[in-house]
């Protein structure tokens, strides 16, 4: 990217002597050079002055505005930006710093989408502690992207609870946005220091027409006790904050009440004003208790009750689950941009660019139904292991250097197989075609890559590979990788990385000196001891799939994946899933995404990171996009007019069936059904003497006598009905104590008038709905668990085969074979974790449907009032979201092979099954402030879902468990993570022989002559 467009960063200065140059340097230093750079000196009381007069002596891109009285943080970055001249703005707070590659990146991505404002991720720096953490919950995803509406709505909706959102300093604005904003800001006349974010940020996203952001960790957010957010308060500091924050909010009300917003977000903006005064409240009762009763006249002065901070259950983000931010990908930018090195050297495969596999050899089993099309008659040799197998040989009969190339591998393959050369060539070809299609660049690579270029750095690119530089040279160009000066492939050379000949060539063709180079890698010996060895510095960046498999001992990624290389504890052996290819492919895409940055922040207590993206991608996704595969698989014998998937617990379902349907032709169309328990009762009150069996449909202890009537018999509750409630001792809104009280309650009914009309049309229009929507030859899927609507719709002549997830009785197959239906499920057993807490996880975030109205002459349902607030949705739409994602990635990569796939249910599905019956402590957080609302159950509102989730666990004695054996294997990473490899060695011979055995077989691969030689005494020994 070139650098015409000039970045005016904007630092006010008041009293950070003690942090300025970090911050400077840290501006001046950046990778973007086309920066202005204006310091408002706020009349500093300390020395800052004497600091930025040495830096404007080193760097004539700084500007000083000097202030001759203090006019508050709100002011001065006012007058900062009426002195600067930049097409793009950006603010920063002088105590903070940035991450050297932060400009450029921002740049990139609003010059590449037009955005107008660009978001980053913030690592908050407690100086105090000496630490450096990360919150999932409050940075934005690369992936955020908002147009028009979508941005007032995300903003106002989250309600302050997500901070990253209306801070200004993680961000940059297009100037003209800045310029249609500036009028309203004139408006500020006042000395303001606290929350004066919210100012710009309200006007700015209102004018705001699209708004991304960038996955990089480049602001840093210093936490200090002395700051005007900080713990050291005061009475004075206390009333000028609540001062500030009060002004601030009138501002905004105002700007909503002039923009004819206020009617539309003013409840979102009191749900902010609660959280702040919430905040705030804790603040002062933590480290200021005496000043408690400031609260109440501010209270007042923003219009909420002091009360309501102990009804809601919004969280504060600022105090939720924190990581340690791994610095070690920062450390490589900033060695790239060392100007000690001239030249940066690139390994490709698994750095440069991924594949989307477990195994490199994966790609072989790709070919082995175009093997088999070719020669027309089946083998007792797979293609993979031909071509595998091949390799090995040619390589051992190779005389003429360190490696062979492809022509030398299917040379082989003909003479041991005795394939015709016809077949050979289109064997080749395909190989090549399929590298070409599936490699794909690595994101956080490409970022260090395009970043050494706009150094000016040569690029060189060194391989061990038998492929030739002309086939990498076109995956390099396919994935956006030019500018490089050479490229260096070990089936040309004849040498290899792996016995550190090909850097000694380097050097010599280059002609130039070791220390000139830094190579950057993904295998340890090839890429990180061999360079070593002529002097050459280097730098490690792991595997995607090493670091899914918690394979780099230096940082700990968890267990989710570790069933399937040793033996957890479960009676059932997943270790030979890996043998499935699908599988293989399905982790394969995991790491590619989760783990792109190889250096990804990581908290080592999780399986999970605490993070609903992964939690969604990788557990969630794995299992849905395997339960949509079981059902195409059946519905290509059948014949079906469709297959409709119940809300709202089928809806992602739907969403993947609807992406597989696209490669896998000859599937039914879907529909989408609202249904509910609550809207098919109709079904059963049609006759009063099916009252007594609604227990076999709702849990009776979650009605009321006014309930029954309301949503049962379809009328309101009369005078005179509670009239004969009461001379019987039923109160109208209390809740059945058992079946014998609902019994008791049904046999009043004879003395309740009861409009029969109402009944029958309820009745009517409900059977009318699935009439129009269900054919005589549909299918339904659910995810279970007792079949109730089969039995429901089929007792009402609506016959249609089901799928399920499980069910939990034999109900659900007795109904099924009396009606002559169809009734295939998942799982053969129950998981252990189901109800709500699955639902959760699965359920579309709107409203459930409680019945259905005719509307001209249609049929239509009718909705309860929502019962998510946003928080619950947020993090139910990303874990939904990032499933539908995962699907669509594996699609786009391996959807026309996806026929010829498949996966045993259990294998996909057990990372998600593990997640919610052996759950991490610490991935449970995030789920604290997530309820599910369930008006036919007996659920207290007030609990939380982890809190459903423990009752849940306790019942199968699994809390304990699930949690002291993570909190194990935790203890015995963290014990061993200074130890030396002997001494890891050792302890793992005693304790865990299976952990020592697999990871030894991982580090002798990378050392191919080793695990030849191991791998024949092994045989050897064995004979």
């Amino acid at each position: 990217m070139n650098q015409e467009k000039k970045v005016s960063i904007i630092i006010p200065v008041y009293g950070t002597e003690k942090y300025l140059a970090r911050c400077l340097d840290s501006v001046l230093g950046q990778t973007y050079k086309n920066l202005e750079v204006i310091i408002v000196n706020d009349k500093s009381p300390d020395n800052s002055a004497t600091i930025i007069s040495k830096y404007t002596q080193l760097d004539d891109r700084i500007k000083v505005v000097n202030n001759v009285e203090n006019l508050g943080l709100f002011r001065a970055r006012i007058e900062g930006y009426d002195v600067s001249t930049g097409d793009y703005i950006s603010f920063l707070d002088s105590d903070d710093y940035i991450g050297i590659d932060f400009y450029r990146l921002l740049v990139k991505r609003l010059e590449e989408t037009g955005s107008d404002v660009v978001i980053s991720k913030m690592v908050l720096d407690f100086e105090d502690k000496n630490e450096k953490l990360i919150c999932n919950a409050n940075n934005p995803s690369g992936r955020l992207h908002l147009e028009n509406s979508e941005i007032l709505d995300c903003f106002y909706k989250q309600e302050g609870q997500f901070y990253f959102w209306h801070v200004v300093w993680n961000k940059l604005y297009k100037r003209e946005i800045f310029e249609k904003s500036r009028p309203y800001f004139e408006r500020v006349d006042t000395h303001i220091i606290m929350t004066e974010d919210l100012i710009f940020s309200s006007v700015i996203m209102y004018y705001a027409k699209k708004i991304t952001a960038i996955d990089y960790d480049g602001i840093f957010y210093v936490s200090r006790g002395d700051a005007s957010t900080g713990t050291n308060l005061n009475k004075k500091k206390i009333i000028k904050n609540l001062t500030d924050i009060t002004y601030v909010f009138r501002f905004v009300e105002d700007f909503l009440q002039e923009k004819g917003l206020y009617i539309k977000y003013g409840n979102n903006f009191d749900a902010w004003k609660v959280l702040y005064l919430k905040s705030w409240y804790s603040n002062i009762y933590y480290n200021s208790p005496q000043n408690l009763n400031l609260l109440n006249d501010f209270s007042e002065n923003i219009g909420v009750s002091l009360d309501k901070i102990h009804q809601i259950k919004t969280p504060i983000l600022a105090d939720s689950h924190h990581c340690r931010w791994d610095d070690r990908l920062e450390l490589l930018r900033s060695m790239i941009n060392n100007e000690k090195y001239n030249y940066i050297s690139f390994d490709v495969f698994d750095t440069l660019v991924v594949r989307p596999f477990y195994k490199p050899s994966d790609l072989f089993t790709l070919m082995n139904e175009y093997y088999f099309s070719l020669t027309g008659k089946p083998s007792y040799h797979k293609f993979d292991m031909m071509r595998i197998h091949s390799e090995s040989i040619a390589r051992k009969i190779n005389k003429s250097g360190e490696e062979v190339n492809l022509n030398d591998i299917y040379n082989q393959l003909s003479k041991e197989y005795n394939v015709d050369a016809k077949i050979i060539e289109l064997l080749k070809l395909r190989e090549i075609s399929l590298e070409l299609e599936l490699c794909k660049y690595r994101r956080s690579v490409k970022e260090l890559y395009e970043m050494a270029l706009s150094l000016g750095k040569k690029i060189i690119i060194v391989s061990d590979m038998y492929l030739s530089s002309e086939i990498i040279s076109k995956i390099l160009s396919k994935n956006g990788y030019s500018g490089y000066i050479r490229l260096y492939v070990s089936s040309e050379t004849g040498l290899t990385k792996s016995t550190g000949n090909m850097y000694d060539y380097v050097l010599k063709d280059l002609n130039i000196s070791p220390s000139a180079i830094l190579h950057i890698g993904d295998t340890w010996q090839s890429d990180i001891e061999m360079p070593k060895r002529f002097n050459i510095d280097s730098y490690f960046f792991p595997k995607t799939i090493e670091r899914l498999f918690n394979q780099i001992p230096d940082k700990i990624t968890g267990n989710s994946a570790q069933e399937f290389i040793c033996h957890m504890g479960n009676k059932v052996d997943f270790v030979h899933a890996l043998d499935f290819f699908m599988l293989r492919c399905m982790l394969g895409v995991v790491a590619n995404e989760i783990f792109d940055n190889g250096y990804k922040s990581f908290d080592e207590s999780t399986n999970f990171n605490a993070d609903p993206d992964i939690i969604g991608y990788y557990a969630l996704g794995m299992h849905v996009l395997s339960v949509i595969k079981w059902i195409a698989n059946d519905l290509s014998n059948e014949n079906y007019g469709r297959i409709h998937f119940v809300s709202r617990d089928g809806f992602i379902y739907k969403q993947v069936y609807d992406l597989i349907r696209r490669n896998m032709n000859n599937l039914p169309p879907s529909n989408y059904l609202y249904i509910s328990r609550k809207a098919l009762l109709p079904l059963i009150a049609i006759n009063k003497d099916n009252f007594k069996h609604i227990q076999d449909f709702l849990i009776i202890t979650s009605l009321t006598p006014e309930s029954f009537l309301k949503n049962i018999c379809c009328q309101e509750i009369s005078e005179e009905t509670k009239d004969v409630l009461q001379k019987n001792k039923f109160a109208s809104d209390r809740k059945f104590v058992d079946l014998a009280d609902f019994n008791s309650f049904i046999d009043l009914l004879d003395d309740i008038n009861i409009d029969v009309s109402l009944l029958n049309r309820t009745y009517k229009i409900t059977n009318e709905y699935f009439a129009e929507n269900i054919g005589k030859h549909d299918a339904m899927f659910d995810i279970g668990y007792n079949g109730t609507a089969l039995q429901l719709l089929a007792n009402n002549n609506n016959l249609v085969d089901s799928y399920l997830i499980h069910t939990n009785y034999e109900k659900a197959n007795y109904h099924s074979r009396i009606h002559n239906i169809k009734l295939k499920t998942y799982y053969d057993y129950k998981p252990a974790i189901t109800g709500h807490i699955r639902e959760f996880f699965v359920s579309k975030t709107d409203p459930s449907c409680s019945g259905y109205e005719m509307l001209n002459n249609k049929v239509c349902p009718t909705f309860e009032n929502s019962d998510w607030n946003y928080y619950e949705s947020c993090v139910a739409n990303v874990i939904q979201g990032s499933a539908l994602r995962f699907a669509e990635d594996f699609l786009s990569l391996f959807g026309d092979y996806l026929p010829n796939m498949y996966v045993r249910n259990t294998d996909a599905s057990i990372v998600l099954e593990n997640f919610l019956a052996k759950p991490c402590f610490n991935d449970r957080i995030v789920f604290n402030y997530c309820g599910f609302n369930d008006e036919n159950s007996n659920i207290n509102k007030n609990k939380s879902l982890n809190d459903l989730w423990d009752v849940e666990l306790n019942t199968h004695n699994m809390l304990t468990n699930s949690q002291n054996n993570h909190e194990h294997n935790y203890t015995i990473e963290k014990f061993l993570s200074n130890k030396n490899k002997i001494s890891k060695a050792i302890f793992y011979v005693f304790y865990d022989r299976s952990r020592f055995k697999n990871a030894i077989k991982w580090r002798i691969k990378e050392r191919p002559y080793l695990y030849k030689i191991l791998k024949y005494m092994k045989g050897v020994l064995k004979k």
